[in-house]
């Protein structure tokens, strides 16, 4: 019983270390290649229109996501004014 307690404390605080470690990593991908993060949102875009044309996709989806991907990219290159 003390054992496991002991375990769970120990996976505990080795998920709050790895946690705090993937929030470091993030913050410098984004920081590094955030200026390009509408290119993920654009193909988002492609995939829904292309299941919009062949399957049962919807439009607003497509339009969500092609707004989504102009913000991006618009706030991205600093043409956007708050």
């Amino acid at each position: 019983m003390v054992m496991a307690f002991i375990d769970l404390f120990k996976n505990t605080q080795n998920d709050e270390v790895e946690e705090e470690l993937r929030g470091e990593i993030m913050k410098k991908l984004l920081a590094k290649y955030g200026r390009h993060f509408w290119i993920v949102s654009l193909s988002v875009t492609f995939y829904a229109s292309y299941d919009f044309a062949y399957n049962e996709g919807d439009f607003f989806s497509i339009l969500m996501l092609a707004v989504l991907t102009y913000v991006f990219f618009i706030e991205r290159n600093g043409k956007l004014e708050e």
